[in-house]
């Protein structure tokens, strides 16, 4: 889930924001003027992005990862009884 919110907004209420992002793994954006965002998310989302960005850097690791979900797609499909 995605929140936005002003920048006045997000001081007043900055606490209150921080624990709802680690409950819930909320995403909340937060607008620093007309054209500025910034944002706050759970640092382990942000580590497995990194991480996952460090692997695709890979072309062979980049061709597994596209390999996994494929297979992963294929496999849910097969159990909704749906095909992909």
């Amino acid at each position: 889930m995605v929140k936005t919110i002003t920048l006045t907004r997000a001081r007043a209420r900055l606490g209150t924001l921080c624990e709802q992002v680690v409950k819930d793994k909320t995403i909340v954006l937060i607008r620093v003027g007309v054209r500025r965002t910034s944002f706050l998310f759970l640092l382990l989302s942000c580590l497995g992005l990194m991480e996952t960005l460090h692997l695709l850097k890979s072309p062979r690791n980049a061709e597994r990862l596209l390999t996994a979900i494929n297979l992963a797609a294929d496999s849910l499909a097969s159990q909704r009884g749906t095909k992909s």
